[in-house]
């Protein structure tokens, strides 16, 4: 066969070649899945930093997948080099280690992606196998074409690039062809029970057939380059790159590399979790406002005399007298009978008024009042309180729509005990709109000091906890919860 046919002895030498690059690979990343090589690695890396975990899960797979490349195209390119007959150089070997490592760590998982893709919408249910034929062999193409470029620009000179660039695609493509068509025969989807060795034997074949192929055609064309380069004076010149194209080629690869260590640190940068500060603090300042404490006023307040306090006014024949007794509290007489309102205490003289309904209306100024939770406070508000049959109404904040401004904003703060009357016809005088805050005022950080002293154990509330992991299960749980649950919480 030596002497008969040198090209299909070049063929055999090539497509051997690279397919035992292809197991010896294959072993590699299957000696690698073995011992947990890659989830060691994984859990070297912050467990906190989930996004950091599956990006490089992912660098770290394609490394292997390149490294098992490395390993397939040194073996293939041995064999190139014992076709061309260049026993001591070296580009052939490195310049097909380094093609096979690119392509097979960029693509190999990009094509198991796809894969996976399309076995959710077609799981083995169409008996077309050219459909397959033609999938499997456009992946071949691909990744011919992009081998067949890195090896031409490492391995031979510009001028026999084409070959390398036509005859990587060829034979991967044909290779791709028959593994799509094996892969659909076999139909892996169902296990092998009548023949199980011989199936995967031929599932084994079909995955080494792009290699064989691909390899076979680089044997040829390399044959017919030394072929060539033998009535040259210098075949190693002839048919190996020249310094400037080893040298360019090289520049290009380290810029490449650079830009894509710089993309994968900001890629890292954006996928960095940063922990949030789940302590709680508040502070006492406060951006933009400031407080005061309310001080008491000690001294003592000039009130005027007995018979300068008294208000009155008659109506319907009876007289009816109002005043502010030295004690804060409201005096009312009508005729013989008096009455008082003890709070909130008066300063002043207070303001008397009957009504068209004949109801007496006191207003008065006050300097304190009590809260919904029974504490006196200071305050500077006018209160007003209607005398009813049964008795005098809750003192209510009275003239709250007087100072304002047209069209001005009036905020309800807290929660009264009782109904409070508003004016209505003094609010839409002056346009008025209202608004009420739901206010716990001064209650957090007793609150938190509560929880951190353990006199509240709080414990028996959190019926439901989810992981970080789960936070999505646990908004939806919390929109739709079952009746027993109080509280639950996502545990960082």
């Amino acid at each position: 066969m030596n002497k008969q046919n040198p090209d299909l002895q070049n063929f055999f030498t090539g497509a051997l070649g690279y397919t035992l690059g292809a197991i010896a690979g294959g072993a590699f990343i299957a000696l690698v899945a073995w011992i947990g090589l890659v989830d060691w690695i994984v859990g070297l890396i912050d467990p906190d930093q989930a996004f950091w975990q599956l990006l490089g899960g992912l660098l770290i797979v394609m490394l292997f997948l390149a490294l098992a490349g490395a390993i397939l195209g040194s073996i293939g390119g041995y064999a190139l080099r014992r076709i061309m007959g260049l026993e001591h150089r070296s580009q052939t070997i490195v310049g097909s280690a380094l093609a096979f490592a690119i392509s097979t760590g960029l693509l190999t998982l990009v094509f198991l992606i796809l894969i996976g893709f399309i076995g959710l919408y077609n799981n083995f249910n169409t008996d077309r196998f050219q459909d397959f034929g033609q999938l499997f062999g456009l992946f071949g193409l691909v990744f011919g074409l992009v081998t067949g470029i890195l090896q031409a620009l490492m391995s031979v000179r510009l001028r026999h690039s084409w070959r390398l660039i036509l005859a990587l695609p060829l034979g991967f493509t044909l290779g791709g062809i028959i593994l799509g068509l094996l892969v659909r025969w076999l139909n892996p989807t169902e296990p092998f029970d009548v023949f199980p060795i011989l199936a995967w034997t031929i599932l084994v074949l079909g995955l080494l057939s792009p290699f064989f192929f691909g390899g076979g055609f680089l044997g040829f064309t390399h044959g017919r380059l030394a072929k060539r380069a033998e009535r040259e004076e210098d075949p190693s010149d002839y048919v190996l790159p020249s310094k400037w194209q080893t040298y360019t080629v090289a520049v290009l690869g380290v810029v490449l590399a650079l830009s894509f260590s710089n993309i994968l640190e900001n890629i890292s940068g954006f996928l960095q979790i940063n922990p949030a500060n789940l302590a709680s603090e508040l502070t006492p300042v406060t951006d933009g406002v400031r407080y005061s404490q309310v001080e008491l006023f000690s001294g003592d307040v000039p009130l005027p005399a007995p018979d300068q306090e008294r208000v009155s006014v008659t109506e319907a024949g009876v007289e009816h007298q109002a005043w502010c007794s030295p004690d804060g509290v409201i005096h009312y007489q009508a005729g013989d009978t008096e009455e008082e309102i003890s709070s909130p205490k008066c300063s002043g003289n207070p303001a008397l008024a009957v009504g068209s309904d004949s109801r007496v209306h006191l207003i008065w100024y006050a300097t304190e009042i009590e809260d919904t939770n029974g504490v006196t406070r200071p305050a500077s508000v006018l209160v007003e309180s209607i005398r009813t049959p049964q008795d005098w109404s809750e003192a209510a904040i009275a003239a709250i729509f007087q100072p304002l401004s047209p069209g001005g904003k009036v905020v309800f703060i807290g929660m009264p005990v009782n109904p409070v009357p508003v004016d209505i016809v003094a609010a839409q005088a002056k346009e008025a709109r209202m608004e009420t805050v739901f206010r716990y005022a001064n209650i957090y950080p007793r609150a938190l000091s509560l929880l951190d002293s353990g006199k509240i154990d709080v414990k028996p509330l959190i019926t439901d906890r989810f992981k970080f992991t789960d936070a999505v299960k646990a908004f939806n749980y919390a929109a739709n919860p079952q009746p027993r649950s109080v509280k639950l919480i996502i545990e960082m």
